[in-house]
């Protein structure tokens, strides 16, 4: 399908290793007794070790985004074990687990056994009678023929705009930082300005918003704040809010609050990082060099906060006309693929189709069902700080020339990661559109009922309220936008 595999590969940030092309890639071999390896180091010793963890990374990778097979017709080949009761087959990978494709013989515990133990990845232990030789060792562990497990080029997923994106040059730094210089709105709106184009919301388009409200249904867009979220500690050492009780029923029927006399309560406190979940980002989250937004110096984002350009300037603002761009829906699938970068082309399709037209001032909402897949799941793996579908670098031209207000999105981050950069670029529309453009992200939104509801009666416009909690010098605030139509 492609002229030139190992461009693709490099362009994908697989680890090193895996980045010389299909013929020299690792591969696990099965011979008699002991003689298992990943290339020449013993596959006992590396399942729980770093070549391990990152030949199981680079499956998750592959099974995310082109649904790339391995094996000859996309299978691994033939295992047969001695031993009655262990599992043989053939088996593929596919986005979600591994699925056996046929059997031979007695298989007590399929594919995902199997996947699992080659791969270091899961727990073997918990996944059934597959898990003999994890548990007592390779002692016993004999396989009646040798095997190869090595990337094969069948791209069932076939030649998309996605694979052609990632055949094409990388942005570099230089581009990255061209764009920014073009598309700067700094001293638009005075030399001290912190609210960036919050300015092209007028008292009027807040009315006009407010005449959207029909039927009196409220759609709330945050997440719940629990320890159940989708941080992984993967960007940011953050974490999922903590819940703590500071006073509980317990303790009342217990007597233990009775020292303020006829009162019983509860009380509790909660611990979390700004943009563990449902958040906006202030003007003072991402620099631009040694500048943010409208050109103000980086330090003055120092250990007591932001000096300029907090979050508590937007306390009576991020209230206006939304609009839902569901370009899942329009492409007829249920989520958008990890690494899917949503193009302008998307963005005006979808637009049509829904019969809605994004002007100046509005909150755009972008949906790619990512989080719906990932709740769906039970599993949010890598949302917070890994791959994910999301807006090209190209949008940006869109947003600055449609003057929106905000841009928001179920995904972490807004814009699709792997991004269309080099390595020395990390979030490069980050880069232009907070720092440059002064436009505030809203990110992580949980959007399936809005989404719904829109899809049902055709109307995907609304009046929006979100406004931040009013954290002083703060550089982004949990929040429970409001869609109400």
């Amino acid at each position: 399908e492609f002229s030139n595999f190992d461009s693709l590969f490099a362009s994908t940030g697989f680890p090193a290793y895996l980045n010389n092309g299909f013929n020299t890639i690792p591969f696990i071999e099965f011979g008699n007794g002991y003689n298992t390896s990943i290339g020449s180091q013993p596959f006992a010793i590396l399942r729980e070790g770093q070549d391990s963890h990152h030949l199981g990374g680079a499956i998750s990778w592959l099974r995310g985004r082109h649904d790339i097979k391995f094996g000859g017709e996309g299978r691994l080949h033939r295992i047969n074990f001695v031993q009655p009761g262990w599992p043989s087959g053939d088996f593929a990978f596919n986005r979600r687990s591994t699925s056996q494709i046929s059997s031979v013989g007695d298989d007590s515990a399929g594919g995902d056994a199997i996947a699992s133990f080659l791969t270091g990845v899961g727990d073997p232990q918990n996944s059934g009678g597959g898990c003999t030789p994890c548990q007592q060792g390779f002692d016993n562990f004999v396989s009646t023929q040798s095997f190869r497990f090595a990337f094969f080029g069948q791209d069932n997923y076939k030649v998309t705009p996605k694979l052609t994106q990632k055949l094409t040059p990388k942005l570099t730094k230089d581009e990255v930082l061209k764009k920014a210089e073009e598309l700067k709105n700094w001293g638009r709106w005075g030399p001290d300005d912190e609210l960036g184009v919050l300015n092209f919301v007028t008292p009027q388009d807040i009315v006009n918003a407010a005449r959207l409200v029909k039927k009196g249904r409220v759609f709330r867009l945050g997440l719940e704040l629990d320890e159940n979220g989708p941080q992984r500690g993967i960007f940011g050492g953050r974490w999922n809010p903590l819940h703590q009780m500071l006073a509980t029923g317990t303790d009342a029927v217990a007597g233990k609050p009775d020292v303020t006399p006829g009162l019983r309560y509860a009380d509790d406190a909660i611990n979390l990082p700004t943009q563990a979940a449902t958040q906006w980002d202030a003007l003072s989250h991402v620099f631009l060099g040694e500048q943010m937004w409208n050109g103000y110096p980086a330090t003055l984002v120092d250990s007591r906060g932001a000096h300029k350009n907090g979050i508590e300037k937007f306390a009576n603002k991020m209230v206006g006309r939304g609009v839902l761009l569901d370009v899942a829906r329009h492409k007829g699938v249920p989520y958008l693929e990890d690494g899917y970068g949503i193009t302008v082309a998307d963005l005006d399709a979808t637009a049509a189709k829904q019969g809605v037209e994004v002007r100046r001032a509005d909150f755009v909402i972008i949906r790619t069902g990512q989080m719906e897949d990932r709740l769906q799941q039970g599993d949010w793996g890598g949302y917070a700080g890994g791959n994910a579908p999301g807006l090209a670098f190209e949008s940006l031209d869109w947003i600055h020339g449609k003057q929106i207000a905000g841009i928001c999105s179920d995904t972490w981050g807004i814009e699709v990661r792997p991004n269309d950069t080099g390595p020395e670029v990390f979030q490069p529309w980050h880069w232009v559109t907070i720092p440059a453009i002064g436009i505030v992200h809203g990110e992580i939104f949980y959007l399936k009922e809005l989404a719904e509801d829109c899809a049902a009666d055709g109307v995907y416009e609304f009046f929006f309220c979100a406004p931040p909690l009013v954290i002083s010098r703060g550089t982004g605030s949990p929040i429970n936008p409001q869609a109400i139509k």
